[in-house]
């Protein structure tokens, strides 16, 4: 691994490329490197990615965690934040970060992340017996939405709203 680069993101890069490759041994080794120096949002992001690909999981929620305490969220960061908080089983957590994010796409109008947003938020909410607040969320979406739900497998909307009708009405379809 005898490399040289003059920034942290040229570093950064170059550990998220060998983290998609699986080689997570060095893209620690390169994270390690990094270690004192200041990290910008855009680099915690890409930290943050390097330490998923590694399944270090913790890792990663401590630099999303840096990018919000910096009030430098942006669109996509809630859902990567709240994913993982899925993974890590902190499934309130999560549907704090769903709900967050879905807030910040209806406020700037970005909403690449609302549907898969939308749709964890509405399995979670089905998961913590609030069916009510599944139903309203998943109004965001539109009728063909679908995507896959960590834990869960591919989840489309309709299926959804049977699932909060059978809680709500304490009957099976």
């Amino acid at each position: 691994m005898p490399r040289r680069f003059s920034s942290t993101e040229g570093w950064l890069g170059f550990a998220l490329d060998l983290a998609r490759k699986q080689r997570c041994k060095d893209a620690q080794k390169v994270l390690h490197k990094l270690a004192g120096r200041e990290l910008t949002s855009n680099n915690l992001r890409l930290a943050a990615q390097v330490s998923t690909r590694c399944e270090l999981l913790e890792r990663a929620v401590d630099c999303w965690l840096e990018v919000e305490r910096r009030h430098q969220m942006e669109p996509g960061d809630y859902y990567m934040l709240g994913s993982l908080k899925m993974r890590l089983s902190n499934l309130d957590s999560a549907a704090r970060c769903f709900e967050q994010e879905i807030a910040l796409a209806l406020k700037i109008g970005k909403d690449y992340f609302l549907g898969s947003s939308v749709m964890r938020l509405a399995d979670l909410m089905l998961r913590l017996n609030n069916p009510s607040r599944a139903k309203e969320v998943l109004a965001f979406v539109e009728d063909g939405t679908g995507d896959y739900v960590e834990g869960a497998g591919f989840r489309t909307k309709a299926a959804l709203l049977r699932e909060v009708e059978e809680k709500l009405t304490g009957s099976s379809l």
